[in-house]
């Protein structure tokens, strides 16, 4: 089962080398395919994967969300799509599948066991480093708060039995305290606590095919995936000068 959930992901966007030739599929690159994909082979075939999917659905969808308080903009333009294209293809890709799992395992009271949850972690984990070699995504896709997604990650697989339960036993208040829990990194995020991105940079093969928006001023390629404490964006000319390289992180 793990081959097969990372599997599509892999075809969709690398082994094929359909991205470099298609604006279309270029816009698939800065979603996380490989679940949508993995879901729709589910109900086609009839494989009963339900309950690991939901964990995984609800762990891409919180650490999506929290990835993007920082980087949106950057995932968007990798996209390469406008803001409400972008905000519809985020949703189908990464809200409805977890809202059809759900649906379909609380019409069914379909109950899930935390071992669903600790497996599908499992897939993701070997999906993070059969592309990447680690858990650092950001060459995959763009540059963003690593810990703090992997955190949403943990939280969402090992939660989303819990949230399941709840809704099927009809206890919402349960249900509306572990959805809380789950995307907790996220609204961190958002109320200001953390403002960071990855210790990854990028190369300049990378910010060419992603197409940034480059500062004025900027300074080498390989600097502009590091974010500057001092200004609180990605690394300029006149913070380096000023604080040298140990400004930055």
């Amino acid at each position: 089962m793990l081959r097969s959930l990372v599997g599509s992901e892999m075809c969709i966007r690398d082994r094929l080398g359909l991205c470099a030739s298609s604006k279309y599929l270029r816009s698939v690159r800065a979603y996380t395919m490989w679940n949508c994909a993995a879901v729709v082979t589910n109900f086609a075939l009839k494989l009963r994967w339900e309950r690991p999917l939901v964990c995984n659905s609800l762990a891409i969808f919180a650490s999506y969300r929290t990835a993007s308080v920082d980087a949106h903009e950057d995932l968007r333009r990798r996209a390469g799509l406008g803001p409400f294209w972008y905000f519809v293809g985020d949703n189908a890709v990464h809200l409805l599948p977890l809202l059809v799992l759900v649906r379909w395992l609380v019409k069914h009271e379909q109950f899930c066991r935390p071992q669903h949850g600790a497996f599908a972690l499992l897939g993701q984990l070997f999906f993070a480093f059969s592309q990447g070699g680690q858990m650092d995504m950001g060459q995959i896709y763009v540059p963003h708060d690593v810990p703090f997604a992997w955190a949403a990650v943990g939280l969402g697989q090992l939660m989303a039995p819990s949230l399941v339960n709840n809704l099927i036993r009809r206890k919402y208040k349960q249900a509306a305290v572990t959805l809380l829990l789950v995307f907790s990194p996220c609204l961190l995020k958002v109320l200001g606590f953390r403002a960071l991105r990855n210790r990854t940079s990028i190369s300049p093969a990378e910010l060419a095919e992603y197409d940034l928006d480059l500062p004025k001023g900027a300074i080498g390629a390989t600097e502009q995936g590091r974010l500057c404490q001092a200004c609180a964006t990605r690394c300029c000319a006149e913070c380096l000068a000023r604080l040298g390289p140990l400004g930055h992180v």
